[in-house]
């Protein structure tokens, strides 16, 4: 009876641990070869979600990834791989399906072969949408495409003339795609030909996007490889459509000919497509930029405050990787090179000095460095990080009011206080 008993809580375990996991995409820890020998044996497309520890971006992604509806989906139908591309061997993965921002996620059919490519942030319906669409085709709404650029600006979508179309397409099976009402499309870039018209490439440009597999970018290539004048109206407008990327031909040509773009598109919509363009590189591009790379994108938005809007953008993503030396360093270079230095940064310094600083001599420099904040009265971790400092100078008057102060703004702003709570305590045992 108890061998019995034995067994049934084993399998209750199971179970349990079973439906535990379907809480969140289960993610196989293999190779992406490994998942296509997989995926042939269970007949399943293969879903790979492309991240690095340093993405923002890619943490929401994970959230979505614990959604019950689509943890269900994609276990169900996928085999589900993740790689971190700042690896060794995700540089190679990276570099063999051209991902070039995160968080980037990719559906292969189970040899291998890219059937869809989204490299920004998306919804958790998205998500579902793209995934229903790779699996049910035609019997599932096709997913709406995302803008070509990277801006979030509309552009403008030109439709096929039919009988263009029909004259230019293949016979290949892999060139056609079905529409909700299950009118056929011919897609025409044949990757072996060289004589197409340029009008064909302009049109499948834009018909790519549809396809949401990242082709539309090389398709733009193509058809741009045909232009000996890239200054028409009809050119200019083409490449803002299609800009993606701060290292490219393209974007090189945009920023140095950026009156004639005004021109076509306007002033606004110029400086939030370059605005967009740059952030994407700065914080969700791959490989991120070192210091004078980002110096030279922030002077394309600031040229006055570039080396200011550098150092923190620097120190925060040094402060978000954890790489202490390296933001101490800067951080130091920065101190002594600007007046009314930013607050956050200054706090976080501030914060990680005092975990490992003791001597009296450098607390005293870091209660000097407090007072260089300007106006912090409404500043919860000011105030904090205030209590702390004078706490270890042993000067429990001004400790005592900076805490209360930090809890008394905490409860204001709907904020947690325990760390302040945890201060005042502290001193009250002094």
């Amino acid at each position: 009876m108890s061998h019995t008993i034995k067994i049934l809580s084993i399998l209750l375990l199971f179970l349990s641990a079973l439906a535990h996991g379907q809480g969140s995409i289960s993610f196989a820890n293999i190779t992406v070869d490994a998942a296509k020998q997989r995926a042939n044996i269970e007949g399943k497309n293969i879903f790979i979600d492309a991240y690095a520890p340093w993405c923002g971006p890619c943490k929401i992604m994970d959230r979505h990834f614990k959604d019950k509806e689509i943890a269900n989906y994609f276990n169900r139908n996928f085999i589900n791989v993740k790689v971190d591309t700042d690896s060794k061997y995700g540089k190679l993965v990276s570099a063999k399906y051209g991902i070039t921002f995160l968080p980037t996620i990719l559906i292969l059919d189970k040899d291998g072969r890219m059937r869809f490519k989204v490299d920004r942030l998306m919804s958790k319906d998205e998500l579902l949408s793209i995934a229903k669409y790779a699996i049910d085709g035609p019997k599932y709404p096709k997913p709406t495409a995302p803008t070509v650029s990277t801006t979030s600006i509309p552009k403008r979508e030109p439709k096929p003339k039919k009988e263009i179309v029909e004259k230019t397409t293949t016979k290949s099976s892999q060139q056609q795609s079905q529409t909700e009402s299950n009118e056929k499309i011919l897609y025409v870039l044949d990757p072996n030909a060289t004589d197409l018209p340029p009008e064909i490439l302009f049109e499948e440009a834009y018909f790519r996007v549809q396809l949401n597999d990242g082709t539309h970018k090389e398709a733009a290539s193509k058809y741009l490889a045909t232009q000996d004048d890239w200054f028409t109206e009809k050119n200019i407008k083409f490449i803002f459509d299609f800009l993606y990327d701060t290292e490219s031909e393209e974007f090189d040509f945009f920023i140095t000919n950026r009156s004639t773009f005004e021109k076509y598109i306007g002033q606004d919509k110029i400086s939030q497509s370059l605005k967009i363009l740059i952030e994407n590189k700065l914080y969700q591009g791959i490989p991120r930029p070192d210091f004078a790379e980002s110096q030279s994108l922030l002077a394309l938005l600031d040229s006055e405050n570039a080396l200011k809007n550098n150092y923190h953008y620097f120190l925060n993503r040094l402060f978000a990787e954890g790489n202490e030396i390296d933001f101490y360093n800067l951080s130091e270079e920065y101190f002594t090179s600007f007046e009314n230095p930013n607050q956050e940064i200054t706090l976080n310094y501030i914060t990680k000095k005092l975990e490992s600083t003791t001597q009296k001599g450098k607390l005293k420099s870091l209660a000097n460095l407090l007072t260089s904040i300007v106006d912090p009265d409404e500043n919860y971790q000011y105030f904090l990080c205030s209590s702390k400092v004078y706490l270890a100078l042993s000067q429990k008057q001004i400790a005592s009011t900076s805490a209360n102060k930090a809890i008394e703004l905490a409860k204001l702003q709907k904020i947690d206080y325990t760390e302040a709570s945890m201060i005042l305590q502290e001193i009250k045992e002094l």
